[in-house]
């Protein structure tokens, strides 16, 4: 967990999501010390934003994890609307576009 630098989400869809809680927990067990920066989606009328999505899993009283909600700062930047290029991390570059449906990549 200590080498993940960023958490990159496309979609919340079970498949993509849900061991989201458990990377968390594991960081409070490695005593992580930097910051992991969340993104994703802005949500629409079927998937949460990126910041519901964080709330409901961490925040007091409701959150299913609330227990760990000390370990979460949800929402501090509001819900992320990505621009086309985002960032570039080492020799990666890594940008966003809108797709009408799952966008399949075939990588290496």
């Amino acid at each position: 967990m200590s080498q993940v630098d960023v958490v990159l989400f496309s979609h919340f869809h079970i498949d993509h999501s849900s061991d989201f809680p458990a990377l968390i927990f594991s960081s409070w067990f490695e005593d992580r010390k930097s910051s992991l920066p969340v993104f994703g989606p802005p949500g629409n009328e079927f998937m949460p934003s990126t910041t519901e999505f964080v709330r409901d899993l961490f925040n007091e009283p409701h959150g299913a994890w609330r227990h760990m909600s000390e370990l979460v700062d949800a929402g501090r930047e509001g819900s992320y609307k990505l621009d086309r290029i985002m960032f570039w991390l080492d020799r990666c570059r890594f940008s966003c576009f809108a797709t009408p449906k799952s966008l399949c990549m075939r990588c290496g």
